[in-house]
């Protein structure tokens, strides 16, 4: 494969074919009879991002290539809670008529009543317990235990026997813990299928609890204003598992929902502002984690949580959390997540991150997650980060990330190896696979993959703004190889295949390859702009930085862009069935750090602006190359 392959070789100045600005406002092609169609140059259409029919229940589509929450349009007030699909505020649950209201009721019920002064309680309704711990005594296994209006201040032990616990709203009926112990309500071993319905949990120290016992149900409960975590579920004591419904968890401490060595479903539920523990670290949504001997679990084992139909917005340093655990997360709404008040890093939307021994964890564990038919919006640093694990992602939508405290990053989805303070691990790479979702209005970059692997496939990724710090990047995708304060590793590098994308109005660079590989097909790079500062507004750049860099591009189209449609800086580009059009110069090549750049043409080339033509003209002008791998 030869200097210049068989294309047409010009070295001449540059700016060609000045067809692309700024204000340029391409019009799509119309042989396509779906307006959110794209044509590729073999006459194919294809329509990227999520479909009118892809988005979850309490999601509207947006008419192009996205869906929106239904929700009110203010935040609901303290004890209320609105789920996608619910345009006003509204109570966990009705609190019926009399003192029972609709708990149901039955022959071996217990009943609890706080305001009950007449004295030699037996647990019925005329002479009830006062508190749930006398009544939790006499029950039998599986009883009923009915709780009136009250609140109870009191910490509650379940061990031993399960019961279901059914007070009769919430809003009327609350246990507040006492310093005296740990948990508000601690639920252990033998209490398997424990359920706790329509109460409030709330104090200065934890609020439940559970380890040892597994099918325990927390329906319509309301976690609230606790001292430290709202809902700790661990795997310490034996195999743990429970079910989250219809409940709320809101101004607690750390984390709000920590699954650690166990296992969650949650569902229809909302995890809302959670507050920074005494330090000013964290005050994460929900955490799904790894628990090892570190953590007293032994053998070691993987927390795996289902999250479907919720919302986790307001809290800090992380909304969703998966330490070395597994996640599928289904039809979420996660949003304004900012950073923790210790530093000015985080703010992240979901992080998905292995699990090592500083986590409580006997050996390093990869995080997995499925995250389907969900929006992560108006989060910081990262909108999804992937480090050292794996992740799928389909029906997506990643946008408004803003910078941290810092004014750095503000990435929709960034995939990299796992990076400590030390360097980064070249044998802890992530994988992740995004398909039919939209990456729009983020910063810096939408896409960054960074030493690890990935597959974009009918994804929109649109109007990328510069990194506020700096003014730089704004890039599109950007794949390259692993670097860090220490330096790049030339034996790191990316690999990504793009498929079917649409990567529209970004800045810097549309497609940016930086010492790693890139196959790119069916795809269309239009209207990339230039940076603040003027320079670069590139389709494609291939870079041999520190690695050497290569792309090879089939049926795409690349036009519209501000400078180059395809620049190659000592890198290798094969190009088949592509057209280059109305670019300022629509194909460049040049050497880089002393490597020449090669160019190999497949056949079916086109490129012009008016008119197309059969042969591409390569331009050897002396281009500035954007900067270097972070």
């Amino acid at each position: 494969m030869g200097r210049g392959g068989a294309l047409a070789v010009s070295l001449v100045a540059p700016l060609f074919f000045a067809c692309a600005s700024e204000e340029s406002e391409p019009v799509l092609a119309t042989g396509c009879t779906d307006a959110a169609e794209v044509e590729l140059p073999d006459g194919t259409c294809i329509r990227p991002g999520i479909g009118p029919d892809g988005c979850a229940p309490g999601f509207l589509h947006d008419g192009q290539y996205g869906c929106d929450p239904v929700l009110p349009p203010a935040p609901c007030p303290a004890g209320q809670m609105a789920l996608p699909g619910e345009t006003e505020c509204r109570s966990l649950m009705p609190c019926g008529e009399g003192v029972w209201g609709e708990i149901p009721i039955e022959p071996d019920t217990q009943y609890v009543d706080a305001s009950y002064g007449g004295g030699q309680s037996d647990g019925s309704a005329e002479r009830p317990w006062t508190t749930i711990a006398a009544a939790y005594q006499a029950a039998g296994s599986g009883s009923m235990i009915a709780v009136a209006e009250g609140s109870y201040a009191e910490a509650l032990r379940i061990e031993g026997k399960p019961v279901r616990i059914w007070g009769r709203c919430p809003e009327r009926v609350e246990i507040v813990g006492t310093t005296a112990s740990t948990w508000t309500v601690d639920i252990r071993t033998l209490a398997t299928a424990t359920e706790l319905h329509g109460i409030a949990v709330g104090g200065p120290i934890l609020g439940i609890g559970l380890s040892g016992s597994e099918g325990v149900v927390l329906d319509r409960v309301w976690i609230r204003e606790t001292g430290d975590r709202g809902i700790d579920v661990e795997g310490v004591l034996g195999t743990t598992s429970i079910t989250i419904g219809g409940s709320l968890v809101e101004h607690t401490r750390e984390l709000g929902v920590a699954i650690i060595g166990a296992t969650a479903t949650i569902e229809d539920s909302v995890v809302r502002d959670i507050q920074p523990a005494a330090l000013g670290e964290f005050g994460r949504g929900i955490v799904v984690q790894a628990c090892g001997a570190a953590r007293d679990c032994s053998p070691q084992v993987v927390g795996t949580a289902t999250l479907r139909h919720s919302i986790i917005e307001r809290t800090r340093q992380a909304g969703l959390y998966v330490g070395g655990g597994e996640l599928i997360a289904e039809g979420i709404l996660i949003r304004d997540t900012v950073p923790q008040d210790s530093d000015p890093t985080g703010g992240r939307g979901i992080s998905v991150q292995h699990c090592d021994p500083a986590d409580g964890c006997d050996l390093v564990v990869r995080g997995k997650a499925t995250l389907r038919y969900s929006v992560v919006e108006r989060n910081h640093e990262y909108g999804v980060f992937v480090s050292g694990s794996d992740a799928t992602a389909e029906g997506l939508v990643v946008r408004d990330t803003q910078p941290n405290s810092d004014q750095m990053q503000g990435q929709g989805i960034n995939v990299q190896l796992s990076c400590e303070q030390g360097g980064c691990d070249p044998l802890m790479r992530s994988s992740a696979t995004v398909r039919s979702s939209l990456i729009e209005r983020n910063h810096d970059s939408a896409v960054f993959v960074m030493g690890s692997d990935a597959i974009v496939e009918d994804v929109v990724v649109r109007t990328t703004m510069p990194a506020q710090l700096s003014q730089f990047r704004g890039r599109g995708i950007d794949v390259q190889l692993s670097c860090s304060l220490t330096g790049c590793d030339a034996a790191a590098r990316s690999a990504a295949t793009i498929r079917r994308a649409f990567v529209v109005d970004n800045h810097d660079v549309g497609v940016g390859v930086f010492g790693s590989d890139i196959t790119m097909e069916q795809s269309f790079v239009r209207g990339t702009r230039a940076r603040p500062d003027g320079l670069f507004g590139d389709g494609l750049d291939v870079m041999s930085y520190f690695a050497p860099a290569s792309a090879i591009v089939t049926n795409t189209r690349i036009d519209h862009n501000v400078r180059a449609g395809i620049a190659s800086f000592g890198a290798s580009v094969t190009l088949g069935g592509t057209e280059l059009t109305c670019n300022s110069i629509n194909l460049s090549g040049q050497s880089l750090e002393g490597g020449d750049f090669v160019f190999e043409d497949l056949g079916g080339n086109a490129c012009g602006c008016d008119a197309l033509v059969d042969s591409c003209t390569l331009v050897g002008a002396t281009l500035e190359p954007p900067t270097q791998p972070d």
